[in-house]
């Protein structure tokens, strides 16, 4: 089974477009969305138009839940106004796709949220310690789950390592790379990361235990990363709309369930 996993379009139409096409192009079964497909850009209605013609599962992102009457996150800041013009701004159908959509999904073994497992929308995985992550890894029933919300490429595990029997650890994956193109490239093919795109000077210290940065560059070949079947994984699968590093590129993942074979996607698109 190969599916593709995407997040936080935030009403970019043309990068989920580009997105779009390029999953057509990589020969999946199924494609997943986890979320936060509105808010910030300016294409909300048609973003979600478009994820229904394609009858594409999608969890429900924290800014999906700022409009939901089902809702009860609170933004931080001023949350009545925010959340009173978001309201304001959703038209019947977005209304009743966003009250419609789950908190997660499990399919082929596999867990599909926003935020953080078991049941976050808001939870920024990279923020929690060592020893709550691996509270969170204890907790969940399937061995790999994708979240969104980041807005970056990363990779979590935890567990023996095949080739590390020390013990536990955690490998972090970044996309960050300062030579990437941007969104208004002339080149709008997709291409995968390489270990040259991952260096531990890409990783803010603020935000991840540099401790946990270990042996992460095993998992690669070439272009892709082999999961690790005796550990647990979580997988940050980047923003399609709205990412947050140094490559304004889209970004999504493909993931085979047979040969555990995980594929970062860059996508370039003209806006």
């Amino acid at each position: 089974m190969r599916l593709a996993v995407f997040s936080d379009v935030h009403g970019n139409l043309a990068s989920l477009k580009a997105v779009l096409a390029d999953i057509q192009r990589m020969n999946v079964d199924t494609t997943i969305c986890l979320g936060d497909l509105i808010d910030f850009g300016p294409d909300h209605e048609e973003v979600i138009k478009l994820v229904t013609k394609h009858k594409i599962p999608a969890v429900r992102g924290n800014h999906e839940d700022f409009v939901s009457t089902l809702g009860d996150v609170v933004w931080t800041g001023k949350p009545g106004p925010r959340s009173k013009m978001k309201r304001k701004g959703a038209t019947p159908m977005m209304m009743d796709f966003v009250n419609k959509m789950p908190l997660s999904l499990v399919q082929h073994d596999l867990f599909f949220i926003h935020g953080c497992p078991p049941d976050s929308i808001d939870t920024y995985i990279y923020n929690l310690t060592a020893e709550e992550r691996a509270e969170v890894f204890e907790l969940m029933e399937q061995r790999i789950a994708f979240v969104g919300h980041t807005h970056q490429l990363i990779l979590f595990s935890y567990g023996t390592d095949s080739n590390n029997p020390k013990g536990t650890n955690s490998d972090i994956i970044n996309s960050n790379d300062s030579n990437s193109g941007g969104i208004n490239s002339d080149d709008s093919n997709s291409d995968s990361i390489n270990s040259d795109s991952i260096n531990s000077d890409s990783i803010n210290p603020g935000s991840i235990n540099p401790d946990a940065i270990i042996n992460r560059k095993q998992y690669l070949m070439g272009d892709k990363i082999v999961l690790d079947k005796k550990q647990k994984h979580i997988i940050s699968v980047g923003s399609v709309g709205m990412p947050r590093d140094s490559d304004e590129r889209a970004k999504y993942v493909v993931y085979d369930t047979q040969s555990g074979v995980l594929e970062p996607r860059l996508v370039g698109y003209v806006v």
